[in-house]
């Protein structure tokens, strides 16, 4: 993905997600630094809010850092053979 830290990076289904830190806790389970996860349209739909809002509507570093204080996960558009089914 090609990007600027400030452009927002909305996952969707069938995007991987990279873990990069430890403790991350979402879909019902709890991540490990290096874990990958497949997003399926459950996934992505379970995490909105009253006004449809998600934290995976925007995954730039800037919103991040701004939410968290570090980078906790990167965003593949593609499937990876490695990843954790969720």
């Amino acid at each position: 993905m090609t990007t600027t830290d400030n452009e927002p990076i909305k996952a969707e289904a069938g995007m991987v997600l990279h873990v990069l830190a430890g403790g991350v806790l979402c879909f019902g389970g709890a991540f490990r630094r290096g874990d990958v996860i497949r997003l399926t349209a459950e996934d992505v739909e379970g995490t909105r809010d009253r006004n449809g809002d998600s934290w995976l509507d925007d995954l730039s570093e800037t919103a991040q850092l701004a939410r968290w204080g570090e980078v906790r996960i990167r965003l593949r558009s593609s499937y990876a053979p490695t990843v954790r089914e969720v």
